[in-house]
C-alpha cells in the first residue's frame, strides 16, 4: 500500500497556488458581476438627463471599471486553462493581466463615449486603436526586456 505523506512541500504548495488562483478568479467573478449590475441598474433607475455631467461621467466610470473586470476575468481563466500544470511563476502576473485588460476596457469606453457625444469620426477610431496598438507594444516589449 503507497503511502501518501501529508506533508510533502511540493504537494501543498501546488494545492495552494491552485486554491489562490480559484479564490481570486471567484472573488473577481463576484466584482465583475457587482460592477456589471451597478452599471446596468444606472441605465434603468436614471436618465442623462436627471443625473447631469457628473452623473453620466461616474456611470462611464463605473462601465470603464466593469469591463476590465470582464476582461480581467476573460484573460485569468483563458490564462489559466492553456498553462494547466505549469508552474504559478511562469504565468501572466496579475498587474499584467490587469493592464491588458484596462487598456481594452479603456478603448471601448473611449469610443462609447465619443459616440454617445456624436463626435465620433472615423479619425477618432484610427487614432484610439493606433494609441491602444502603441500602449500595449510598449508594454509588451518592456516585459520581454525584464523577463
Amino acid at each position: 500500500m503507497a503511502q501518501c505523506d501529508f506533508w510533502d512541500n511540493d504537494l501543498i504548495m501546488k494545492n495552494t497556488t491552485t486554491l489562490k488562483h480559484h479564490l481570486g478568479t471567484g472573488m473577481l467573478a463576484i466584482i465583475t458581476l457587482a460592477a456589471l449590475v451597478v452599471t446596468i441598474g444606472m441605465l434603468f433607475v436614471t436618465s442623462p438627463t436627471s443625473v447631469g455631467p457628473g452623473g453620466v461621467t461616474l456611470w462611464f466610470i463605473g462601465l470603464l471599471l466593469s469591463l476590465t473586470s470582464v476582461f480581467m476575468l476573460i484573460i485569468r481563466v483563458r490564462t489559466k486553462k492553456y498553462t494547466a500544470g505549469v508552474n504559478d511563476a511562469n504565468q501572466t502576473g496579475l498587474i499584467v493581466q490587469f493592464r491588458a485588460s484596462a487598456v481594452l476596457a479603456g478603448a471601448l469606453v473611449s469610443l462609447l463615449a465619443l459616440s454617445s457625444l456624436r463626435t465620433l469620426s472615423m479619425r477618432d477610431v484610427l487614432l484610439i486603436a493606433g494609441v491602444t496598438a502603441v500602449i500595449e507594444l510598449f508594454f509588451y516589449t518592456s516585459d520581454r526586456k525584464s523577463a
